[in-house]
């Protein structure tokens, strides 16, 4: 690994961007747009969204042959301790190390250090708010977008190519009633008792006609995350409120799901289902050309992929904006760990072969 990338990685750590820090997160932008105009590229510019940051640098016009490497530099909140860099022999730590700071450095290091930059057909795209979803950042900005693959390095582990990347479906369920006092409940109608009864339901459904099981654990699945009913012990409940958080595995299976919770609201008394946030399923092509191009350069740099088990994913990530424009959607990240929390790593030699990797993908864009 060359002292830039880490460079440029301590410069990143150190800046507590946490989502809700706006401050932070416009600095670190600066300090990118700083960096990436200290070499030639055709356009970079920075900007903000509803105040989160953001910031667009490609070496041409945009365009159909332009592959482009996204990334977000928001993180979630840790300790002031994680703010800073440390290492050992083996591993960097710090907050954002692997989700996804170091990515981004060693996307950052192989761009500027790129010999003839102007040559090549590279954009890079970096967001702030990608942890609490990515609609001020990857998912404005996408509009006009062009291009013929998209490096999302922010998913998988031991440069694991991720194949398929779950949908997103978060639904609403609110529940009506009439308060009176919880003495006579006979005189009101629960909300509270009304939303169990749907959610028993819904949840006696998705068990009975979706798949329960699948290898690598890759089918469709339910989370009740949150409920909220009643003000007082002793009232009955006139609202309550429950949020479901499915993640589906093809556009068939999101549909059935819908439906299924619309048609069980309509034989319960009061209740509204809304629908909080859908995004598609990833579906690599593994036959495309950038695809194909990347497992043969992992290979060539000596780099064992990991297990399996890391083609599926089960969260989401930016990416999932670009699934309309039907280009090839590249996840993959070196070895680390601890995402979210206390001690997150990364490997120094998987970090400083992704750079490797960045820097040949871009040098093979040149005509």
């Amino acid at each position: 690994m060359g002292n830039q990338l880490e460079t440029i990685l301590k410069e990143l750590i150190e800046r507590p961007s946490t989502t809700n820090n706006i401050t932070s997160s416009t600095e670190i932008i600066d300090y990118v747009y700083n960096l990436l105009t200290s070499v030639k590229v055709a356009y970079v510019k920075k900007g903000a969204i509803n105040s989160f940051s953001y910031l667009i640098a490609t070496t041409q016009q945009p365009n159909d042959r332009m592959i482009w490497f996204i990334g977000h530099l928001d993180v979630v909140p840790a300790d002031e301790s994680m703010f800073q860099l440390t290492s050992d022999d083996k591993n960097y730590y710090g907050r954002g190390v692997f989700d996804m700071k170091g990515m981004a450095a060693a996307i950052l290091a192989a761009f500027i250090n790129l010999p003839e930059l102007e040559k090549a057909n590279v954009g890079l795209m970096f967001t702030t708010d990608e942890e609490i979803g990515g609609r001020n950042g990857v998912g404005a900005l996408v509009k006009d977008f062009k291009g013929a693959a998209a490096f999302v390095l922010d998913g998988s582990t031991d440069f694991v190519l991720q194949e398929k990347i779950k949908g997103v479906l978060w639904l609403e369920i609110v529940a009506k009633g009439v308060a009176t006092h919880g003495s006579r409940p006979w005189l009101g109608q629960s909300a509270n008792e009304e939303l169990v009864d749907y959610l028993h339901q819904f949840k006696a459904w998705y068990k009975a006609n979706m798949p329960q099981k699948a290898p690598h654990n890759y089918f469709t699945t339910f989370n009740l995350g949150k409920i909220v009913g009643g003000k007082a012990t002793n009232q009955v409940s006139d609202e309550a409120i429950a949020s479901i958080d499915i993640r589906f595995v093809s556009e068939e299976d999101a549909s059935k799901m819908l439906e299924a919770a619309n048609s069980i609201a309509k034989k319960c008394r009061n209740i509204t289902v809304n629908v909080l946030l859908k995004d598609p399923a990833i579906i690599l092509d593994v036959d495309s050309p950038w695809c194909k191009r990347t497992i043969e350069l992992i290979n060539t740099l000596g780099i064992t992929p990991g297990d399996d088990t890391h083609r599926y994913a089960h969260g989401s990530n930016d990416g999932r904006y670009l699934v309309p424009l039907n280009i090839p959607i590249i996840v993959t990240r070196p070895a680390g760990g601890n995402q979210h929390a206390e001690g997150e790593w990364v490997s120094k030699e998987g970090l400083a072969k992704l750079e490797q990797l960045c820097a040949i993908l871009m040098e093979e864009t040149k005509s």
